[in-house]
């Protein structure tokens, strides 16, 4: 199993913490996100490991770069390759949400018809719960059938501000 590493981003909306393995980004939260601690215990017991040292390696390199771009061009794509840690549930459901570009919104309810199980509101919103690749996997961009925020793990004025940047 490849070594993992792990690096702070600065980025205008606070400190974000990336984990990458050689391979993969596998996390990428801001550090005062409500479920860092929960979220980074799994990945530690995904690669059973208890320490995951600092540093850098290819994937860290190219999405601090790609974040650089992502707040100075809101329109600009991730490339970073990225490992979602999961259930397949969850990864069916992120899948979904990566297709929501920069500049648009979507809602729970839609998600959920898109991946054939339009009962499966609350648990689209779970989904969005455990996402551990913030902003490459755009949970910012659901929003409830209203048009009302809903929640967001790292904040309702990073979600705002990040909507606002985008274009919404």
């Amino acid at each position: 199993m490849c070594e993992l590493k792990l690096s702070k981003i600065q980025t205008p909306l606070g400190e974000m913490i990336a984990i990458a393995n050689e391979d993969a980004l596998v996390f990428l939260e801001f550090q005062d996100n409500d479920n860092f601690e929960k979220d980074l215990e799994q990945i530690k017991d995904f690669f059973e490991t208890t320490e995951i040292p600092e540093g850098e390696n290819l994937p860290i390199k190219q999405i601090r770069a790609e974040l650089e771009d992502y707040f100075k061009h809101p329109f600009a794509g991730f490339q970073t390759p990225i490992e979602m840690i999961g259930t397949d549930f969850q990864k069916q459901v992120w899948e979904e949400i990566r297709n929501v570009r920069s500049g648009s919104t979507t809602t729970y309810s839609e998600i959920a018809e898109k991946i054939e199980n339009p009962n499966a509101i609350r648990a689209v919103g779970n989904a969005l719960n455990a996402n551990k690749l913030s902003i490459i996997i755009p949970c910012h961009r659901v929003l409830t059938k209203d048009m009302d925020f809903g929640g967001y793990n790292s904040g309702q004025n990073r979600k705002s501000w990040l909507l606002q940047h985008e274009g919404i």
